[in-house]
């Protein structure tokens, strides 16, 4: 009816939940215990500070430490000049 945030009027990505086509998508169901996050399951609970401190925050903190642990293990690019 009013479109997605693309200015595409078309059924939005998240509408019928997303396939799974690699690793990197990892989908976290709702649960009950997020409402002591402030996570009501509306549209904007998963923005709420208390909610990203809790939840989101450890997720991507993994994350920037496994990439961190990788770029080390590699060697450094030289150039031939």
């Amino acid at each position: 009816m009013f479109g997605t945030m693309d200015r595409k009027f078309t059924i939005s990505a998240g509408a019928t939940g997303f396939r799974r086509q690699d690793e990197k998508l990892i989908q976290y169901p709702f649960r009950l215990e997020m409402f002591k996050a402030w996570n009501l399951a509306g549209h904007f609970g998963c923005t709420n500070r208390h909610f990203v401190r809790e939840y989101i925050a450890p997720i991507l903190f993994e994350q920037e430490r496994s990439v961190a642990l990788d770029l080390r293990s590699k060697t450094p690019l030289t150039t031939n000049s």
